[in-house]
């Protein structure tokens, strides 16, 4: 049987490999089209948490038995059971998304809305899981 603390490594090293990949990948970013911000914006911030309750809302009703566990760096983000895990990992992807290409367009001087875009989408995880803790707060054990 394997450790739990062993699987919580694992699982820390797992999450900080894949941003960092990401930021790698984001940061080796050039600028290119413009981005239509206004429609980007509102899609990040009212539409995608409405998403992730939906999303959560189905499976709270179809999975009854299986508890949540709340969000947390030392859970594995893509065990199919713990949906929370997930969304609290795509939200980080998406903010350190946008650090890399905010960081490579002050570089290059080739300033872009893919940082802001990326930013909003991963703030609006943000709050579509913070929204998700509070509203199936029954499911969701300690």
């Amino acid at each position: 049987m394997i450790s739990s603390k062993i699987i919580k490594n694992f699982s820390l090293f797992f999450r900080f490999g894949l941003l960092a990949a990401t930021f790698l990948a984001s940061f080796s970013y050039q600028p290119d089209d413009a981005v239509d911000l206004p429609f980007n914006v509102a899609w990040g911030l009212l539409v995608i948490p409405c998403m992730i309750l939906f999303v959560l809302g189905v499976q709270y009703f179809n999975l009854k038995k299986v508890m949540w566990l709340k969000p947390s760096w030392y859970l594995f983000p893509l065990n199919p059971y713990q949906p929370l895990q997930f969304f609290h990992f795509g939200a980080y992807f998406f903010l350190v998304n946008s650090a890399g290409y905010l960081l490579s367009a002050i570089l290059s001087d080739g300033v872009s809305g893919k940082s802001l875009v990326s930013f909003v989408l991963g703030v609006g995880l943000y709050i579509g899981v913070y929204i998700s803790v509070f509203l199936f707060h029954k499911k969701i054990v300690q």
